[in-house]
């Protein structure tokens, strides 16, 4: 073969000319044979992972997606509160397009997305993402865990993008914020975001270095991405921006608004806050809201009569030269951080952290153990760490399909398992439970079962559960190993055994409840406890438990549906509503349980729990670190049985945990904590 530019013999497989350096363009038959060979025998490989991968996510769908520090529990597939497998396997063949595993479809995917967004000046272009296919999920792990922050950045004002030659008769498009928020509550034709699939993702703001959260909604139909809620956590405040983008990838709408927690709704008339109307890249119309009262800054008529102006409106004509300069300073940036948002976050890796602290006996937290995480299924240690002088540890993992475990060694002390580590798009990371290493040693156990809705005859307590078989399995979240111990419980609905020490799983099933799952920790000595069954629900029905230990003494539940105000809530002031949803038992001296009934389930519909430290609220100890040391969990049980389980943060200064939200009948985990709750106390009846 001969180079086409200077005519010099080189060999036939090559494909750059050893002398001038010149690419040959054709190979021979023979290189291009043996380039055939390689890339089959590395199709081949990949198709073994490939293969692998699909089983262990197939294993995972069917037993029920799972979340750091909150597990999918239920054995089958509950269509009412968990996607079908149908609806999971085509989010996962979505997710995996849009990740970019395929190299042609995530480069015109790219390119897709910078000519359909980015107004009229265009998007700056950006390093492309390495491509990790061929990457094990060993080598992920440990590149994540290499950094010093594995989350990626954004630069939401970096100035990308330039707003299209203004319009005076442009006007906003109201459709799609008035069918995909569910304004009329008694309305099938609103309401979609409720049946939209739900994505997050964790990003760090490039300026402020403050941690963002992205919730992600995406038309389960079109597989468009419609609206993303941004939450910059500043302080003890969280500035929320809620983005709207049209099926082309234009900003639509921009609510802005500062708030202690976050409640997810839509800009309703009379909540402060800044709202941006767009069309065609034009902001059309500014409304500020304080302190209800509605100050509208429009193009002209057109801007002016979308969208009904309960305020005072002023038309571009009449600004002053600072009040133009303003509206079109305040056009170019919200453009830009609508834009920059939609590029950053759709085309970024999502990234989750597994964590949690590690405590002695008597709950003095313990640097230096040694913690190992696997793959479920697979004895290959994927990354080892250490806990920190307080007692933490914290491994970054991609939110990819997938389940880990993580086991715990300390000298003199029996090692520990915590199985059922499952990750996906919705893991943001979160604190798994607590891990106790205890000495090696032996101790007696007394575990007492009691309803978790029906007091007992006297009324001043809840009601035994005798007969129930129970089986005991070394681990947390062992839920299918070896059985260590088994029995039934006595008439007083005690379990007696004798353990070595350590953590343990224990199973309950009884006839008329939903079979549970619980953590046992075996110590040296003290080991009774308590636990809660569930009694059996019809279909539809929901039931929701909250336990802790014995302080702080009152938590309380607090349940809004989609049918409510927030004084009207499920809570201890307003225990029932017309819907049959209920608050049944309420505990206000320690351990719960606290217990709230849901009688129908709506499924286009949003519900959202959430768990008040009322002891130190009401005392106005906001930054009490009480309730996240409580040990406090949250069962949720369908007709299915015990289908998810969520464990209260760790060492967090707080009395609000935001515990989860149901759409379209999916769990959907929040684990988010806050202590500055002085504007926001719906916890109360200050109404």
């Amino acid at each position: 073969m001969f180079c086409v530019k200077c005519g010099k013999e080189i060999p036939d497989h090559v494909q750059f000319c050893t002398y001038c350096g010149n690419q040959v363009k054709m190979m021979p038959a023979s290189a291009v044979s043996q380039g055939t060979e390689a890339e089959d025998a590395k199709k081949t490989n990949t198709g073994g992972l490939l293969i692998a991968g699909c089983i262990i996510a197939v294993c995972l769908l069917l037993g029920g997606i799972g979340f750091a520090g909150f597990r999918f529990l239920s054995k089958k597939a509950d269509t009412t509160v968990v996607q079908s497998n149908e609806d999971r396997e085509e989010t996962e063949n979505e997710e995996t397009d849009d990740a970019g595993t395929n190299e042609e479809s995530a480069d015109a995917s790219e390119e897709e997305t910078q000519t359909e967004v980015g107004g009229t000046g265009g998007s700056k272009q950006e390093e492309q993402p390495e491509e990790v296919g061929e990457e094990t999920i060993m080598e992920r792990v440990q590149k994540l865990n290499a950094s010093r922050n594995a989350i990626p950045s954004i630069d939401v004002d970096a100035p990308n993008y330039e707003p299209a030659q203004r319009d005076i008769n442009a006007a906003w498009d109201q459709t799609l914020f008035y069918t995909l928020e569910d304004i009329d509550k008694e309305s099938m034709a609103d309401g979609l975001i409720n049946t939209y699939l739900i994505s997050r993702k964790e990003l760090l703001n490039a300026d402020s270095g403050n941690q963002m959260e992205y919730d992600i909604y995406t038309d389960p139909g079109t597989n468009k991405v419609h609206k993303i809620v941004s939450i910059e956590y500043v302080g003890e405040w969280l500035n929320i921006t809620e983005y709207y983008y049209t099926a082309e990838g234009k900003v639509n709408f921009i609510y802005v608004y500062a708030d202690t927690n976050y409640f997810p709704s839509y800009a309703t008339p009379n909540r402060d806050g800044n709202r941006y109307y767009f069309n065609a890249d034009i902001m059309t119309k500014w409304r500020v809201v304080l302190n209800g009262v509605q100050t509208n800054y429009v193009l002209g008529e057109n801007s002016a009569a979308v969208g009904t102006n309960a305020g005072s409106v002023k038309h571009m004509k009449d600004f002053s030269q600072e009040e133009q300069e303003t509206y079109d300073r305040k056009e170019r940036e919200m453009l830009n951080m609508a834009y920059n948002t939609y590029n950053t976050v759709l085309n970024t890796d999502g990234v989750a952290m597994i964590q949690g602290y590690v405590y002695g006996e008597d709950s003095d937290v313990i640097s230096g153990v040694y913690v190992a995480l696997y793959e479920e299924g697979n004895p290959e240690c994927l990354y080892e760490t250490q806990t920190d002088e307080q007692g933490l540890y914290s491994i970054y993992v991609p939110t990819d399909v997938n389940e880990y475990r993580l086991a715990f060694k300390e000298a003199n002390c029996d090692d520990v398992e915590m199985y059922s580590i499952r990750m996906n798009n919705q893991t943001l990371g979160g604190y798994q439970p607590s891990v106790y290493m205890i000495p090696t040693a032996g101790s007696d156990i007394s575990v007492q079962i009691d309803d978790a809705l029906n007091y007992n005859e006297y009324g001043d307590g809840m009601a035994v559960v005798a007969g129930a078989d129970y089986a005991i399995r070394r681990g947390v979240d062992n839920f299918y190993g070896e059985v260590v111990a088994s029995g039934v419980t006595d008439s007083y609905g005690y379990i007696y055994e004798y353990l070595p020490t350590g953590m343990y799983t224990v199973e309950i099933s009884k006839a008329g409840y939903d079979q549970s799952y619980f953590t046992l920790t075996v110590r040296t000595s003290n080991n009774t406890v308590q636990f809660h069954l569930s009694p059996k629900l019809a279909e539809g029905e929901m039931r929701i438990v909250l336990t802790w230990n014995d302080y702080p003494n009152d938590l309380d539940s607090h349940l809004f549906t989609p049918y409510c105000t927030a004084e009207e809530h499920i809570c201890y002031y307003h225990r029932e509503d017309g819907k049959g949803n209920s608050l049944d038992v309420d505990i206000t001296s320690g351990y719960g349980p606290e217990t709230v009934t849901v009688a129908n389930l709506e499924r286009n519909g949003l519900y959202k729990y959430y768990v008040a430290d009322y002891t130190n609220c009401s005392q106005e100890y906001y930054d009490s670190y009480a309730m996240s040391f409580s040990n406090a969990s949250v069962h949720v049980y369908t007709h299915d049985g015990l289908v998810a389980e969520f464990n209260v943060p760790t060492n967090k200064e707080g009395v609000i945990w935001e515990v989860f939200e149901i759409r379209n009948g999916v769990i959907i985990p929040a684990q988010r904590y806050y202590k500055a709750v002085e504007d926001n106390d719906w916890w109360s009846m200050k109404w």
